[in-house]
């Protein structure tokens, strides 16, 4: 199972982007954000239970038909995934053996579009808020997971020492079936940072979306896109989360 992360606060930013011209999205887009409850207690997934309401990819889904992985291909003229990966054909979540190749040339598409809003926009307000009350511990959560995957800190786990190196080794074995012993590759990460999130989760975060972060920096890593994305997080913690 993998995790789309960071791409709700992508799809939350870029539609609020749009160019001025596009009035009817941008309408749409702040009805969404300042009827998020409504649009929560409307949504009916069939795997809705209590543990994937927490989580980023709960989230997604409850916007994707507002704010879509589709509408950010229009919007940023850029496929969002490159054509290896899982996401070949649309967005494939339950891909055991790959996961998304993130396009540098979006995300970079991403990172101007958001620099020009943050500037000057007339859905800052609505962004501000709802990144207050949806999006700030996730986001500090991702920013958090990318300073400890990137440390040099050592893990023990299962009696031995691993490294960063170490892990991107070993989950890259478990994708292309050279290593069997640790199950899927999500449940690899999940149990190898496990201790990690148990930290943040004694610090207030929440520790289902503590135990995915690592993991989308460890693929951001190996795809190449690890600074453009913690790039744009800094630019999006800066304008709406600068007290921190």
């Amino acid at each position: 199972m993998k995790r789309i992360g960071l791409l709700l606060i992508l799809a939350v930013m870029m539609a609020a982007a749009v160019p001025i011209g596009q009035r009817e999205l941008k309408t749409q887009y702040k009805e969404v954000l300042q009827n998020w409850e409504n649009v929560a207690m409307a949504f009916d997934a069939p795997y809705k239970n209590d543990w994937i309401t927490v989580g980023v990819r709960y989230k997604y889904n409850m916007l994707k038909d507002y704010i879509g992985i589709e509408m950010l291909e229009q919007l940023s003229g850029q496929k969002v995934f490159l054509a290896s990966g899982a996401h070949t054909n649309g967005l494939n979540l339950d891909n055991t053996n790959a996961f998304g190749h993130y396009n540098p040339q979006f995300v970079s598409t991403v990172h101007e579009s958001l620099i020009s809003f943050l500037m000057n926009d007339d859905a800052k307000e609505s962004t501000q808020i709802f990144y207050n009350n949806n999006l700030q511990m996730t986001a500090r959560s991702y920013y958090l997971a990318h300073q400890f995957v990137n440390s040099d800190e050592i893990i023990i786990w299962q009696g031995g020492e691993w490294t960063k190196a170490d892990i991107i080794a070993t989950y890259q074995g478990i994708l292309n079936g050279s290593i069997n012993e640790y199950g899927s590759g999500a449940d690899f990460l999940g149990e190898i940072y496990r201790s990690f999130a148990d930290t943040m989760e004694a610090d207030g975060y929440n520790w289902y979306e503590a135990d995915t972060a690592p993991g989308f920096w460890i693929r951001r890593s190996i795809d190449g896109t690890d600074d453009d994305f913690i790039g744009l997080l800094n630019a999006v913690l800066e304008e709406v989360d600068a007290s921190w």
